[in-house]
């Protein structure tokens, strides 16, 4: 982790080869253990602010992992004190074979971080500290009535996507330019951005677990139309959770061809189902917002 903005490895010898190549799913699944053990680290015991994985790893990266990829870290509000040890204190929980490439946030090229804070995976933050010693058992109320404030105000800002794609439903969108669009693709795009970082936080906070696998966004989806038990009821119903994986279904796509290729009756068939998502969506957050408000503590919430 450079201070210059340029990522860093430590100097520890990682590169005699295991005695075994482990299978793929064990491989990733030990590096995503050790990534959280790291960030842990960097937050508890170097006072870093927030610790986010990108990259291969995260399912963000140009290419898939693999038994020599890194494990790519971008950490913030880290202090100078303690730099290089706290680097040391990462590279010996990382894996064989997986060195730790940490970068500091603060420091990045604008589109590393803006692809960093949309793309890459909230490990381990400091004001979740304290909160995590019970693993998310009971909550304050005073955490509660933040969340609810914190997804009431990413639902003002779907409504705000959503009002802006309303004049599209019912157009012949094949007369759109390639660059009309991508501009309707990256509206859906953040529709189903804003609703999944309202469903980390509940996670985060509420469950005390964010899914880290492989799928771990249609893990989170799941999650959020299940209850958990002795914290919460069901966030979302199974019929929105259904309709929701349409638009997480072309938000990888999105990511991952060019404009020219968009296909308009998807769009169109998304465009037009968009409202009535949001309405459902928008009812069934609020009334979770309600219920942490009403729940003075997180204990039974569940049942």
């Amino acid at each position: 982790m450079a201070r210059t903005g340029v990522a860093a490895t430590t100097s520890v010898d990682r590169s005699a080869p295991p005695a075994a190549a482990p299978r793929a799913a064990d491989d990733r699944a030990a590096a995503l253990a050790a990534a959280r053990r790291a960030a842990d680290l960097l937050v508890r015991r170097y006072g870093a602010r927030r610790v986010y994985l990108f990259g291969s790893l995260a399912g963000t990266g140009s290419v898939p992992f693999h038994p020599a990829s890194d494990i790519d870290l971008a950490v913030e509000g880290l202090p100078g004190e303690g730099f290089w040890e706290a680097l040391v204190a990462v590279d010996e929980v990382m894996p064989r074979g997986h060195p730790a490439d940490v970068s500091e946030l603060e420091s990045v090229r604008p589109y590393i971080k803006e692809a960093v804070l949309e793309r890459g995976m909230l490990l381990a933050h400091s004001d979740s500290a304290a909160s995590d010693k019970t693993d998310g058992a009971v909550m304050e109320q005073p955490q509660r009535r933040r969340l609810a404030e914190e997804i009431e105000h990413e639902l003002a800002e779907l409504d705000r996507v959503v009002q802006r794609l309303a004049p599209l439903v019912g157009m012949a969108l094949e007369d759109l330019s390639d660059l009309e669009r991508f501009g309707v693709g990256a509206l859906i795009h953040s529709f189903y951005n804003g609703a999944e970082r309202s469903f980390e936080r509940i996670a985060r906070i509420v469950d005390g677990h964010v899914p880290t696998d492989e799928h771990w966004h249609q893990t989170l989806l799941a999650q959020m139309a299940a209850p958990y038990p002795d914290r919460r009821p069901p966030v979302i119903s199974a019929v929105t959770r259904d309709d929701l994986d349409q638009y997480l279904g072309f938000r990888h796509l999105f990511r991952n061809i060019y404009s020219h290729e968009l296909d308009w009756l998807r769009l169109s068939k998304l465009v037009s189902t968009l409202g009535d998502t949001h309405r459902a969506l928008l009812a069934e957050l609020g009334a979770f917002c309600a219920y942490l408000r009403r729940h003075p503590a997180g204990r039974g919430d569940g049942t």
